[in-house]
Order: structure tokens, then C-alpha cells, then sequence
């Protein structure tokens, strides 16, 4: 019964700083993803390649260049 009281009392007392820490990483981890969803990675390797992208830029018959 101890370790729930100690568990719940943790909680109590740092709630707001474990929901900061969580929303912080959650909000990196979204944009490193919606970052790789938006680019011309081929192949991508996360943790044990540490962040690896394998990119193919357009060919240059392919760019098209709007000078408005």
C-alpha cells in the first residue's frame, strides 16, 4: 500500500512538470516527423542510425522555377 501512496503522491506533486516534459518531447518527436513526411527521403533510419535520410533531389528537367 506504501508504493501506491508514494506513486500517487509523486504525481501529486509533479504532474505539471511530467505533462510539460511529455508535451515537449511529443511536440519534437511531430516535428521531426511531419519534417521527414514533407521531404524527399527515400529511406529513413531513426535510433540506431541516429536520424539518417537518404534524399533524391529532382531531376532538372522536373524543377520548375516561378519567377512572380
Amino acid at each position: 500500500m506504501s508504493e501506491r501512496n508514494d506513486f500517487h503522491l509523486f504525481i501529486r506533486e509533479n504532474g505539471a512538470w511530467l505533462l510539460t516534459f511529455f508535451g515537449i518531447i511529443g511536440g519534437c518527436l511531430s516535428g521531426m516527423t511531419i519534417y521527414f513526411l514533407k521531404s524527399r527521403c527515400s529511406h529513413i533510419k531513426l535510433c540506431w542510425g541516429l536520424v539518417d535520410c537518404v534524399r533524391e533531389p529532382l531531376p532538372a528537367d522536373q524543377v520548375v522555377i516561378n519567377n512572380a
